[in-house]
């Protein structure tokens, strides 16, 4: 068994949390929030021995092996170093980071202190994509694909009304891309690799960030790809 904690408290987390116990190979020994009674509840709902409200203590914790991060994404790079350098397994939800400067320095310093890093980005893990993999060939020459994943965001009304929440916000590295459009992106790049060029068009909200995108993905005239991605 894995002894892991985790790092935020919404509705992802505790998913995660329930998955876990399903799996019957991880042990949930801690759990982390900036408040102390969120961190409290959760402990006691799932019946986690520990909780904590400091972050470096969390990570110097000897009780813990491995982390699943599911804060805001622009928290998710000093996260995710804090426990890397305590030398902790780390589990990233996605988008893992903000760019791929974080991405490269957060990698190097799990190879430094001997430990993995993961994205949690479970669509290509799934039955149906290792299907859909292997039997790709039998739909003959592939011209063009499209990928949509079309969703009305819970939380968009608010911004509407005048307010700013973490997905829609450039401060925590929020917008569509980020938020829906890594799963056809992933899903592309784990069916045909990477594309030569890409091209992006986003639709731009008030607060910054892109609240629907489309992308083409050429693969030098053998493919075109093109999904579009909705909050």
């Amino acid at each position: 068994m894995i002894k892991f904690g985790t790092v935020g408290t919404g509705w992802i987390t505790t998913s995660f949390i329930e998955a876990a116990k399903l799996s019957e190979q991880l042990d949930l020994v801690a759990v982390y929030s900036r408040t102390e009674d969120k961190a409290q509840k959760l402990a006691d709902t799932y019946n986690a021995p520990t909780y904590f409200t400091n972050l470096e203590d969390m990570a110097k914790s000897n009780e813990i092996e491995a982390v699943y991060i599911a804060s805001p994404n622009s928290l998710h790079f000093e996260q995710a170093i804090t426990f890397l350098k305590n030398k902790k397994h780390v589990i990233c939800e996605k988008p893992i980071f903000s760019n791929t400067a974080e991405l490269e320095i957060a990698y190097r310093t799990a190879e430094e202190n001997g430990v993995y890093l993961f994205e949690a980005i479970r669509n290509i893990h799934t039955p149906n994509f290792k299907i859909l993999k292997e039997k790709l060939h039998m739909a003959g020459k592939i011209r063009s694909t499209i990928l949509p994943y079309i969703k009305y965001s819970s939380r968009y009304d608010l911004l509407l009304q005048g307010e700013e929440p973490n997905i829609f916000s450039a401060t925590y590295s929020g917008g569509a891309l980020v938020d829906l459009g890594v799963y056809p992106l992933f899903l592309a790049v784990g069916l045909f690799g990477e594309p030569v060029k890409t091209n992006y068009f986003p639709a731009i909200l008030s607060s910054g960030v892109d609240g629907e995108m489309i992308i083409d993905a050429n693969y030098i005239r053998k493919y075109l790809y093109t999904w579009l991605c909705c909050i």
